[in-house]
């Protein structure tokens, strides 16, 4: 029976890891069509340290610096200096920033001189939801 156990156990792992893995995938993709809905255009900068480092900036109007941590709230939305036509019920960032700490990182938003906003999402590489297993070799690396 320890060896169905263990396999099971393996196998219900394996599907936690794809799960986390997809909600940052998601997460990420959320902030980069924000950056381009209010921003027009959006650069992607991955730093690759000690923690991995995602840095969505755009060229919008940036949020005042008042709000800055507001806009995690549930329902809250900036309708003067945002596109209210873009849709939105004002979740979003505050589930991208609940997921980035369910797995050790953090998401800040930071305003860009002279314009511009910056999403900062750094996640931990060791130790965290990011080891996956390699299909070819069966090792452990992060990703």
């Amino acid at each position: 029976m320890t060896a169905i156990h263990d396999d099971v156990d393996r196998r219900h792992r394996s599907h936690e890891v794809a799960v986390q893995a997809t909600l940052i995938r998601d997460r990420s993709r959320y902030l980069l069509s924000n950056a381009i809905k209010y921003g027009e255009r959006a650069t992607v900068v991955v730093e690759d340290g000690a923690d991995l480092v995602l840095r969505v900036q755009d060229d919008g109007p940036g949020i005042p610096a008042e709000s800055l941590e507001q806009v995690f709230e549930p329902f809250f939305r900036l309708e003067s200096s945002r596109n209210s036509s873009t849709g939105g019920i004002g979740l979003g960032l505050g589930i991208a920033r609940d997921i980035a700490q369910a797995h050790g990182g953090s998401l800040v938003l930071c305003n860009r001189s002279p314009r511009g906003l910056e999403a900062v999402l750094t996640l931990p590489k060791q130790d965290g939801p990011f080891i996956v297993r390699s299909a070819t070799r069966g090792n452990i690396h992060a990703s």
